[in-house]
């Protein structure tokens, strides 16, 4: 059975791929590091405004964020 990728690991995956550290990524998305940190360990869910911010610094859309 193939393991799933969660929300976090996609985040996580998208952000590396953009060059881009926590830090850097919470600041563009106006957002905090401890937010992202807990989003990529699964720690928080993210609500949709917070997906749509990270897609959009991300270069993504909030359907691949959720793995559709």
């Amino acid at each position: 059975m193939a393991k799933t990728e969660t929300i976090g690991q996609r985040i996580r995956a998208s952000r590396i791929r953009a060059g881009l550290s926590q830090e850097a990524l919470a600041r563009r998305a106006d957002l905090s590091n401890q937010t992202i940190s807990n989003m990529e360990r699964g720690e928080s869910n993210a609500t949709v405004e917070t997906l749509q911010a990270l897609a959009l610094v991300l270069g993504t859309t909030v359907g691949a964020l959720l793995g559709e």
